[in-house]
């Protein structure tokens, strides 16, 4: 395979004359803030001095963490003193400039918010530009970063472009070399880094203060993850996770959620054969919903209602759960006649059990993990079920 072919080869891996790099700005729009001089009126100029005190003192954590995770160290009072204030500095500047632009707010400022973010944004088109126009591709694009793919001669020649435009910018950009990227979209991907390490954004991240404040079955995000980065098989790793929290979901549910205990309908049961049921419990078709007594539901939820309820068990607004293999039936909203969105099987863990629980769905979490993987177009196919 020669260079042209290399490039041209799919975007999500690096190759031996390639190089896939991620480049993100520190701080974007917080600094572009603090380089404008501009201050919301109801501050005055006194907001600069402490917004740049918050910053500083959140890169200094920041560094910190880096440091500490090259030496291997993940845990500790240094590191959780620098995660916390790292994830707590992170909000408390970018909140602010997100609160620019409630009237409600102490910080409104609407001509700063235009300003930052249009600035923001017309920045990074012209390194996009300017790196195109040389001949490196950038192949991915976000708020505050992007992603290239070119050839390891042009890295001097992107190096300086890089710099020039910091520079004219007055900004500093952070580059991290990936091995591969597998994108569901911009802000949902898994990108391993040339160390190894995988970098997971949105849907995919671990829940914290600052990514996802739920989890929502993390395991599986973990154990494709591992499949990436190690090849470890998907069902090795969710077979070895003996920690209930990275199984549960947890989602508020309005109004209260109930758990329905007993037979009632197969969540697999497919709309062709839920017809003959609906029909004949008086549901009647209205485009692409289902009517009955006033009431107007999807398929599934209509075919739901058709089985008697069995030992409801109130849960409460937010509610968390587990997928069993012994717990039929779906949660519903206290207040409504509908399901809440995948509960079918689910197990109510409103209280973390002291033993791991033996009813764990695996089949559940492996269908899960696959389409995770098909969602970010992995394709090749090697997937290691067993």
């Amino acid at each position: 395979m020669n260079i042209l072919e290399e490039l041209a080869d799919i975007d999500r891996y690096a190759k031996s004359s390639v190089v896939l790099e991620d480049s993100d700005v520190s701080r974007y729009y917080p600094q572009l803030i603090l380089n404008s001089g501009k201050f919301p009126l109801a501050l005055g100029a006194n907001f600069t001095g402490e917004y740049q005190a918050i910053a500083d003192e959140r890169l200094e954590c920041k560094k910190t963490l880096q440091r500490l995770k090259k030496l291997g160290v993940t845990s500790g009072d240094e590191y959780c003193r620098a995660k916390v204030g790292d994830d707590v500095g992170k909000i408390a500047i970018n909140g602010s400039y997100g609160k620019t632009g409630s009237p409600y707010s102490i910080l409104f400022a609407p001509e700063m918010l235009i300003q930052t973010t249009i600035t923001g944004q017309l920045c990074l088109l012209m390194l996009i530009e300017w790196l195109e126009y040389y001949g490196i591709p950038v192949i991915s694009a976000n708020t505050d970063g992007i992603v290239t793919k070119y050839t390891r001669g042009k890295a001097d020649l992107k190096q300086k472009i890089i710099e020039e435009w910091q520079t004219r910018t007055g900004l500093e950009m952070e580059t991290v070399e990936y091995k591969s990227i597998y994108s569901r979209d911009v802000n949902n991907y898994f990108a391993v880094k040339s160390d190894g390490s995988v970098k997971r954004k949105g849907e995919y991240s671990t829940a914290g203060l600052v990514e996802k404040k739920n989890p929502d079955v993390e395991i599986c995000s973990d154990a494709v993850a591992d499949f990436l980065s190690k090849g470890t098989p998907l069902l090795y790793s969710l077979a070895a996770c003996r920690d209930i929290r990275k199984f549960v979901t947890i989602q508020k549910v309005t109004g209260g959620g109930i758990k329905l205990w007993g037979d009632g309908p197969s969540k697999d049961t497919k709309v062709r054969d839920m017809l003959p049921v609906l029909l004949a419990n008086g549901w009647m078709k209205d485009g692409r919903k289902w009517q009955r007594n006033g009431q107007t539901h999807d398929a599934s939820t209509a075919y739901a209602l058709c089985f008697p309820i069995q030992r409801p068990e109130y849960l409460g607004k937010v509610v968390r759960w587990y997928y069993s293999t012994q717990a039929p039936g779906p949660i519903v909203y206290a207040k409504r006649n509908a399901i809440v969105s995948l509960s079918y099987g689910a197990r109510p863990c409103m209280t973390l059990p002291d033993d791991f629980p033996a009813d764990i769905d695996y089949d559940w979490y492996m269908k899960k993990c696959l389409t995770i993987l098909n969602d970010i177009g992995y394709s090749d196919g090697t997937v290691n079920k067993e």
